[in-house]
């Protein structure tokens, strides 16, 4: 027996706004690690320079991927968004028909 997909276009624009708001914090981060992890290379003498170099390389990392996670971030809030809207202006019945179709096919 299979259990009928029921969607709620406000729990969808919940999810949407938490995750714009994720993106948007996650702005701040780049400031924040630029700001504790940003260090000068020429500072520390034979023995620092090496745990600089470390600490830059990890930096560069960060970086990217909190920019990244970011863009994933605000592109899903993008798209659930657009699921809500969807589900508000489509029809019940065929929105039940387009759904149990997706189940059948496995989600693909």
């Amino acid at each position: 027996m299979s259990e009928t997909l029921k969607v709620e276009p406000d729990h969808l624009e919940t999810a949407a706004t938490k995750l714009r708001k994720l993106a948007e914090d996650n702005a701040q981060t780049s400031a924040y690690l630029k700001q504790w992890l940003d260090l000068p290379g020429s500072e520390g003498g034979l023995v620092l320079r090496g745990v600089i170099g470390v600490i830059q390389e990890a930096l560069t990392k960060l970086q990217s991927n909190y920019e990244r996670l970011g863009s994933v971030t605000n592109e899903s809030s993008s798209e659930i968004a657009k699921a809500a809207k969807m589900y508000r202006s489509t029809d019940r019945s065929f929105a039940e028909a387009l759904d149990r179709a997706y189940a059948k096919d496995g989600g693909r």
